[in-house]
């Protein structure tokens, strides 16, 4: 039987969260009777924990989207404001996963709003996985996603996440276990083996392969990958860092 009713994952944005989530759920953790799905992979991301995650931000901080700089005092004011809210909704999820035995949660929102769910959830029963994964791999990937940022932004974003999500999680969670993606891709039978023996799951190669479209013994991105971010990032050099976002919504105004 395995040691937890659940486990929480917290993450920032291109950590590999989906990858992780779906060996959660190989392993018979619940993640949603719908979840969301990408053009090119699954997330194992429950949508009604999506929605309600949104729900959260759009009521008490309606400014966050994926590029606003992290702040753990924000974070922090959004667990005590929460209790302004009607919780109806969000107990009545926790209440539907905790029918289910066994669940599991991935939603990079979580970074904002866990502390919120402290009130409906009983976090004592369960374990936390937190992810990050290399500053630089991590600009890469936002810049060939178009997603440009300058490589000190992303540092700072990435940092303060971390910091937060795993300072919560050794402070609430019944155990915690922290991982990159670089781990997972370099050293897979290593990672596996540090997963199964902090989450009770009995994970082999053969999930890592129905769950990881990835090569595996080499990170993620190499040189060439690292080339093309700078030509994305310096062809939209003035729209980095969230300034892209920011004068299209005072176009729009």
């Amino acid at each position: 039987m395995k040691p937890f009713n659940s486990v929480v994952i917290l993450s920032h944005t291109w950590t590999g969260s989906s990858i992780f989530a779906g060996l959660l759920h190989r392993s018979g953790y619940w993640v949603g009777t719908e979840t969301l799905r990408k053009p090119d992979f699954e997330t194992y991301e429950n949508a009604r924990l999506v929605e309600l995650n949104s729900k959260l931000l759009q009521a008490l901080r309606p400014g966050v989207h994926a590029e606003t700089p992290f702040c753990a005092a924000d974070a922090e004011k959004i667990g005590l404001d929460a209790g302004k809210l009607d919780l109806g909704p969000f107990r009545s999820f926790v209440e539907e996963c905790e029918r289910e035995k066994f669940w599991a949660w991935k939603d990079p929102q979580l970074a904002w709003t866990v502390r919120a769910w402290s009130g409906v959830v009983d976090f004592g029963r369960t374990a936390f996985l937190t992810l990050s994964r290399s500053e630089l791999q991590s600009w890469i990937t936002l810049n060939k996603r178009k997603q440009v940022q300058s490589f000190g932004y992303t540092r700072k974003h990435h940092q303060s996440i971390n910091t937060s999500n795993q300072a919560f999680a050794q402070e609430h969670g019944a155990r915690h276990l922290h991982l990159t993606l670089e781990d997972l891709l370099v050293q897979p039978e290593t990672t596996l083996n540090r997963m199964n023996e902090t989450f009770g799951t009995f994970l082999g190669m053969d999930d890592l392969h129905a769950v990881c479209r990835l090569p595996l013994y080499r990170k993620r991105r190499d040189w060439r990958d690292f080339a093309d971010a700078l030509k994305t990032y310096l062809k939209n050099y003035h729209a980095r860092d969230g300034r892209g976002l920011a004068a299209a919504r005072s176009a729009a105004a």
